[in-house]
């Protein structure tokens, strides 16, 4: 068992360690200027320098990647120049919506999943009564079938 989750904890961070380069890399290959975007498009050159050169945007990729890389594994997710605050506390800050939302979803697909089973479990001579009644969630098939497990 515990090699069992060693190896899934190896891989859980395989993934974690793809998803950040692929993003990171994404959000340098898009076009565009992130100092532009940052000062708008009546900024100086002088100003926008001075940007590139405050997010380190003017080093080559390679020693962008791994001073992100560095800053992931410290736990420094960096500064949102749009909230004005640190990145980690504007996620935190949308855990309890992230969670709701998540939580509905899997009441929804919960109920969803209920009502599919009992129409399977019918048989074919009631896959089509079940059917036609998928829009209702109310449950009256798995009651009439008077089984227990719905």
């Amino acid at each position: 068992m515990g090699r069992f989750l060693l190896r899934r904890a190896g891989q859980a961070l395989i993934v974690a360690w793809g998803a950040i380069s692929v993003v990171f890399l994404v959000v340098r290959v898009v076009p565009g200027d992130p100092a532009t975007l940052i000062l708008g498009p009546d900024a100086s050159p002088a100003q926008l320098a001075s940007v590139r050169a405050d997010f380190g945007l003017d080093e080559p990729l390679w020693q962008q990647y791994l001073a992100h890389m560095g800053e992931v594994l410290r736990g420094d997710f960096g500064d949102s120049w749009r909230l004005g605050g640190g990145a980690m506390g504007a996620v935190l800050d949308r855990f309890p919506a992230t969670l709701t939302l998540a939580a509905l979803a899997l009441v929804i697909t919960l109920a969803a999943a209920t009502r599919s089973a009992c129409c399977a479990r019918g048989g074919p001579a009631r896959s089509s009564t079940c059917s036609s009644r998928r829009a209702r969630w109310s449950g009256r098939r798995c009651r009439r079938s008077g089984s227990a497990s719905c």
